[in-house]
């Protein structure tokens, strides 16, 4: 006979086998372990996730900044060739 009982991240089994005397069944073996969470469980883990959506965040953002004043830049440059075409022409 094997059960197993849980409580609070701690882990017992229970080993009983069916010997001579009830009493010896009742009383069993037990052994206690531990299990360590997986790494997606960690308190570490859960950090780097954050920090790599944070990061990709502030990369898309600087993206967009990026693309807007490229915009910016080229709208301007236009403005600047067509005044000078115009005061040249003048």
């Amino acid at each position: 006979m094997i059960s197993t009982k849980t409580a609070s991240k701690r882990n017992a089994v229970v080993l009983g086998a069916a010997l001579i005397s009830v009493s010896d069944v009742e009383a069993g073996a037990f052994l206690n372990f531990a299990v360590a969470p997986g790494y997606y469980q960690t308190g570490l883990s859960s950090a780097s996730c954050v920090a790599v959506f944070v990061a990709l965040l502030v990369a898309s953002y600087q993206l967009r900044l990026r693309r807007v004043a490229r915009q910016f830049n080229i709208r301007l440059e236009e403005r600047i060739r067509e005044r000078t075409r115009v005061a040249r022409s003048a």
